[in-house]
Order: C-alpha cells, then structure tokens, then sequence
C-alpha cells in the first residue's frame, strides 16, 4: 500500500488524489496552464488614511481598482461611490502563465482625477507553488490593513 500524500486516499483498492494532485502517491502538484480571476473582493478599507485624515470630504472613499500584469496597466475596474464596507470587483482576467505577478492598487478617486488618493497595494501571483491558489491575502500598512479575496 503507498504512502499517499496531500490528503490522497484509497479505499477498497479505488486510489484518489486531491484536486491538483496526481502521482502513484499523490506527490505530484499540478500546475495549471492558464489562471482565471473572475473577481476581487476587497474585504473592507479604511474609511481614513495612515494619518487619520479622510480619504474625501464626506468621509467615505470612491473607490476603484487598477490590475497590472508584468508592470503593463491591463484593467480599470469601475468606481464604487462612498464605500462602506466590503464590494466585489468584478475582473475576469486570464493570465496566460500561473506564475505572472499581478499588482493591485487602490485608489480613491477625486474629482480632479490628476489628485487621486493611491490607498495600498499588493502583489501576488495567482498560483504560489505547494499552495495552489491562495484566495485570501491581507496587505498590512503600520496600522492600515487590506484584506482582499479573488475568486478563480
């Protein structure tokens, strides 16, 4: 009987691997060709900046995101008016090598967009090699924190 890693298991001679696993034991990870994001959640945002000062006049944040790939600008996502809690962005964006670094900035728009307010910033790569695709990170600023999700 093998030694099954990654949570492999075999019952009445039937052997399984996880999903993104394969191998006689289950040791091989398996890598996807392309990543799809389908949408980013930013979890919540301070609603003041690392100074306590607000973001706008009436306190609450427009807020957008920018999505680069390879340091290229490739989507805008739409703005979100005095937000107040958390909001799904929606993306659908396809990376064409799991391992491309993606960057996310938050910005809050101004009127005179020349002035908008950059929030924070986090670079992942969708597939992180021995963790799959992690969906959940937190950007951590002093005491200024960003949880972010994305859904594949």
């Amino acid at each position: 009987m093998a030694n099954f890693q990654n949570g492999g298991e075999c019952f009445e001679g039937v052997c399984e691997c996880p999903e993104n696993y394969k191998g006689e034991s289950c040791e091989e990870e398996v890598v996807p060709n392309k990543v799809f994001i389908e949408s980013i959640e930013l979890v919540s945002i301070s609603q003041v900046d690392p100074d306590g000062n607000p973001w706008d006049e009436d306190w609450l944040p427009d807020v957008f995101l920018e999505i680069n790939k390879s340091g290229i600008e490739d989507f805008e996502t739409g703005v979100v008016l005095d937000l107040n809690g958390s909001h799904i962005f929606p993306v659908n964006m396809t990376f064409e090598s799991p391992w491309t670094p993606m960057t996310i900035s938050v910005w809050d728009l101004d009127n005179d967009e020349t002035l908008n307010a950059w929030m924070q910033l986090i670079v992942v790569r969708p597939y992180q090699e021995g963790q799959g695709f992690p969906t959940e990170f937190t950007v951590t600023e002093g005491d200024f924190s960003t949880p972010f999700q994305l859904k594949f």
